[in-house]
């Protein structure tokens, strides 16, 4: 269950009464609906009055709100990122020193990432599978055409090393760009060459859409 917020508007009619003088803080909690502890910690000035109450998020506020801008930037560009990914990135930040409910090893489980999707529920796995089933499904879609457009652009402006690109197509061996008549991408073209982790061999990430290569035929 998602924590509550208190009734800012009350919590402020609360905090006046007590400050100036016309009632008591016992008082003011009751008539308002807070818990005596809620009015002490906004009177005091240890919260803000639209705090939520319950116990206390791993994450800072602020981190959290930097974690919902970076995956709602990422479905914007059709950067794939899953929930392993962030849950791995809450665990690299996490591992400093503050008390964590989870195996620092093994990150943040279910529970976590449930809790977290509750607070931001801009984020939508719902819809980033519809996505996928699209992407599946109907290759004359016009976001096919704006992913690949905007990856070739990515990858032309920032160069990125091999071993910082992941491998996002379902074959497992090499990566499909379309390769079509609409958004100027007419051809296959090779876009980078990506280094398998632990291989000593280079393997090309190839754009095609017509057709998709299996592991151990050779290419024409």
């Amino acid at each position: 269950m998602g924590r509550s917020r208190v009734d800012s508007a009350a919590a402020e009619k609360a905090c006046a009464a007590v400050r100036n003088g016309s009632m008591s803080r016992y008082a003011a909690a009751a008539a308002f609906g807070l818990t005596k502890t809620s009015l002490l910690r906004r009177l005091s000035g240890e919260c803000d009055i639209d705090a939520r109450v319950g116990h206390g998020t791993v994450l800072m506020k602020e981190e959290e709100n930097a974690l919902e801008d970076v995956l709602l930037y990422a479905g914007r560009n059709y950067i794939p990122l899953t929930r392993n990914d962030l849950k791995e990135r809450v665990r690299q930040l996490c591992n400093d020193g503050r008390p964590i409910p989870w195996d620092p090893d093994k990150g943040p489980g279910k529970s976590w990432l449930q809790g977290f999707l509750r607070r931001y529920d801009r984020i939508s796995l719902r819809l980033a599978r519809i996505y996928e089933a699209n992407r599946m499904t109907s290759p004359e879609d016009d976001r096919l055409h704006n992913f690949y457009n905007f990856w070739q652009e990515f990858v032309n402006e920032h160069k990125p090393a091999p071993d910082h690109v992941w491998n996002t197509d379902e074959s497992g061996g090499a990566m499909l760009v379309a390769a079509g008549e609409q958004g100027g991408v007419g051809r296959a073209a090779a876009v980078l060459a990506a280094v398998g982790e632990g291989r000593e061999r280079r393997e090309s990430m190839v754009v095609s859409r017509r057709r998709r290569p299996f592991p151990g035929r050779d290419e024409p």
